[in-house]
């Protein structure tokens, strides 16, 4: 299991919605970031203008927060993930201290602690442990037997359906919570994808289909991919709560 920890980055101003993203951070450099693509994680350069979607700005520059999905025309919305370049172990993430007063102690949660490197399309978890995360809803994939051990609740003779502890996870931080909602404690439950020295949130989740709107494609692996912040997998993405 290896782990990432947090440079974390003083920012004077946040801009756009930050109760729908990560505090983990990539530089914005002459108005573009860095994303993998939402399935192939194929690393691409994209531009980030102001409105695309939240972003900081302090001393050390100006900053999008990772995890978010957009276009490759720069829009809201789209096929490819913001990511962030590994650099010694660390990546940068946003000192809260300086800005609760501002975004409010509810908007988001900062992952200041370490965060599991999971491999791309791998049904294993790096952990060796099966997902403890908790799915409301059902999940479908083409898989059986289901990878973490989840409770099958339905089949069409072709496609199986999985709900409850392990089903599933797509959270906006990469993070295992229970049936509560809340957050698990200890650094094996948030997770991150690693992929050419870039490094995004992971999710644990069936492909999904390109083009806008994105739709999950049922006849597909449950294996670890990069979160899929626009789509509802398991549980919802805003019903995880509590910071670690």
């Amino acid at each position: 299991m290896e782990n990432t920890t947090a440079a974390v980055i003083p920012v004077s101003q946040m801009y756009g919605n930050w109760t729908r993203v990560n505090y983990r951070l990539t530089p914005i450099v002459r108005g573009k970031v860095h994303c993998l693509h939402v399935e192939t994680a194929k690393l691409v350069e994209l531009a980030f203008p102001r409105d695309t979607g939240s972003w900081a700005e302090g001393a050390q520059g100006e900053f999008a927060a990772i995890g978010q999905a957009i276009s490759r025309d720069g829009e809201p919305g789209g096929d490819y993930i913001v990511a962030t370049r590994v650099a010694r172990g660390s990546i940068p993430c946003i000192d809260l201290r300086g800005v609760k007063d501002t975004v409010g102690a509810a908007a988001g949660c900062e992952l200041i602690g370490g965060a599991v490197h999971e491999v791309l399309n791998s049904a294993a978890n790096a952990s060796g442990k099966p997902l403890q995360h908790f799915c409301s809803l059902p999940v479908w994939t083409s898989g059986n037997p289901h990878p973490d051990g989840a409770e099958q609740i339905g089949t069409d003779g072709t496609l199986f359906c999985y709900s409850g502890r392990g089903a599933a996870l797509n959270d906006m931080n990469g993070r295992e919570a229970d049936a509560a909602g809340n957050y698990l404690p200890s650094s094996r439950f948030p997770h991150v994808i690693y992929v050419g020295g870039y490094l995004t949130i992971a999710a644990k989740r069936p492909a999904t289909a390109g083009g806008w709107p994105i739709k999950v494609q049922r006849n597909s692996p449950i294996v670890w991919r990069p979160v899929s912040p626009n789509l509802t997998i398991g549980s919802p993405l805003t019903g995880s709560s509590g910071c670690p």
